[in-house]
This record gives structure tokens, sequence and C-alpha cells, in this order.
């Protein structure tokens, strides 16, 4: 079938649909009007089903108020203590007390007092100044 017969056919069709339904309306109003009814009726065959369609999902939803789907606990929860945190390790047994080795790099001999108290005061100066 060629290309002009089926343009003379579809014509034959809506001059026979327009005369025999649309003769009310003029003759150049017709194909629009016949047009938009043929859009109309595309419409609903298209929207029916699609209503239908989402009657029946609402059906599937449970009317309790129970979620279809499961969530896991740990997307709600905080855990009860972070798991970035380490744990305390000790690098060495602890002692009941320090040996004179243990002592020597902390233990000064008091011997001049005005330099100890300059070298104190320098140092409690220090601190006070990083403390913001």
């Amino acid at each position: 079938m060629k290309l002009y017969d089926l343009k003379e056919k579809a014509k034959k069709i809506l001059d026979f649909l327009s005369e025999k339904f649309l003769h009310h309306f003029p003759e150049n109003k017709r194909k629009p009007i016949l047009f938009g009814f043929a859009g109309l009726l595309l419409l609903l065959i298209v929207l029916i089903p699609l209503s239908i369609h989402s009657l029946r999902a609402e059906k599937a939803v449970p009317q309790n108020g129970a979620v279809a789907f499961s969530i896991q606990s740990d997307e709600f929860f905080i855990s009860s203590e972070p798991d970035f945190l380490p744990e305390f390790l000790l690098e060495r047994q602890s002692r009941g007390s320090w040996s004179l080795q243990d002592i020597r790099p902390f233990w000064k001999v008091p011997g001049n007092t005005a330099l100890w108290t300059e070298q104190i005061k320098s140092a409690v100066d220090k601190l006070m100044e990083g403390i913001p």
C-alpha cells in the first residue's frame, strides 16, 4: 500500500466521521473538533489504567500504619559508645614507687632560691600566655 493510498483512506474516514457525527458544526470546525475528541479519548485511555493502578497500590499499603519496608536500627539510634575512641593501653607495667632513674630527668637540686623563683615564674608566665 502506498502512502498516497493511506492518506486518501484517512481522509475518507475523517470525512465520514465528521459528516456522521459532527454535521451540526460548521464545515471548517469539524476536523479540529474531531481531533479534540480523539485527544480526549486518548487521554482517558491513558488516565483510567493509571488511576486503577494507583488505587491498587493504595490498597497494598497496610491500614494499621505499619511500614512496608524495614529500616536498620543503626540508622535511627546512636551507638552506646563511639567506635573511633581508642582503648586505654598501658605501655609499661605500673609500679607503686619511682626508681632513681625515673626521677633523675625531672629532679633539679635546689640551690639558689632566687634562680629557682625566676624559673618558676617564667614557666608560669609561659603557661598562662599559652592559654587562650
